[in-house]
């Protein structure tokens, strides 16, 4: 594969990709308008369905126990998918898509005291740019509410490159009680006018000892002073503090993925990571209820 942004590896021994935390909600990731139910125990994955549709996920290398699939109000027929870590064979009854492309491409970082060492010289330049305004107390980095985030998003340079789907997700997160979570969310604050010119939702599995961070969104102040550098190195730090070994860096960019992903991905390789290229989906479907 023509990947370009670093080394491609196996996913090592504890790596778990955040869908699979109890603490990231992937149950929120459909879009608006669907209901949706947990399912399942090893692996729990989980439906959404709007009539006549249903559609089932999981995640993980161990298989889906199709009879615990047929449990829940949403069992009707429905098409399940089943992306994979590493493993590669496809057990009897699932049914490989026609593309043998990954299902996705994340990055990951082995988290260490001296972490920045490593990090790009461009990336470790901006980080000095940030800490001088910083020093001068004209930004303060802090947790948000959710208004401040989505108007901090709507106000970012992002909203126009990928719109509003990552950030309904987390919005969904804070209104779904079945979600079960609620990302912290940090914003930039320039102290002055009370603005957020910078901001991400961040996630920490005490389970798995690992973080990630999504929906990240930057407006031109805070692109001027380095502002998203800022939060990486404090997401960094705060790793760190938690108690996590790994952070995930997910869905790079990858040849048949849009290019508006690569500078996301560029963004993204200057923190030292390797890569990990998950088996494609496959999938299979299952009969049920009617209505």
């Amino acid at each position: 594969m023509d990947f370009p942004y670093g080394e491609m590896v196996e996913p090592p021994e504890d790596f778990v990709p955040p869908e699979m935390w109890p603490e990231f909600g992937a149950i929120a990731n459909p879009l608006n308008g669907w209901s949706r139910e947990w399912v399942g125990e090893n692996p729990r994955g989980f439906r959404w369905s709007v009539w006549p549709f249903c559609f089932e996920q999981y995640i993980g290398d161990v298989e889906p126990d199709l009879k615990k699939s047929n449990e829940g109000d949403l069992a009707r027929n429905r098409l399940i998918g089943w992306k994979r870590i590493s493993r590669k064979e496809t057990p009897q009854g699932w049914h490989a898509l026609y593309s043998k492309d990954p299902w996705r491409i994340d990055g990951f970082h082995l988290l260490e005291n001296d972490y920045d060492r490593k990090w790009s010289h461009g990336v470790r330049d901006d980080l000095r740019v940030w800490t001088k305004f910083s020093q001068k107390e004209k930004y303060k980095i802090e947790n948000i509410p959710i208004e401040s985030f989505i108007s901090g998003y709507m106000n970012s340079t992002v909203v126009k490159k990928a719109g509003v789907i990552a950030l309904k997700q987390v919005m969904r997160k804070y209104s779904m009680r079945d979600a079960g979570v609620k990302p912290q969310l940090l914003g930039v604050r320039n102290r002055k006018s009370g603005e957020i010119i910078a901001g991400m939702a961040t996630y920490y599995s005490d389970k798995y000892k690992h973080s990630a961070y999504d929906c990240p969104f930057i407006t031109p102040e805070g692109r001027s002073t380095r502002a998203m550098i800022g939060l990486m190195a404090h997401w960094f730090s705060d790793s760190l503090m938690r108690g996590s070994k790994m952070q995930i860096f997910t869905t790079f960019w990858h040849p048949g993925r849009p290019e508006s992903w690569k500078g996301f991905s560029q963004f993204k390789s200057y923190f030292n990571l390797k890569y990990v290229a998950y088996p494609p989906e496959i999938l299979t479907f299952a009969r049920g209820k009617f209505f």
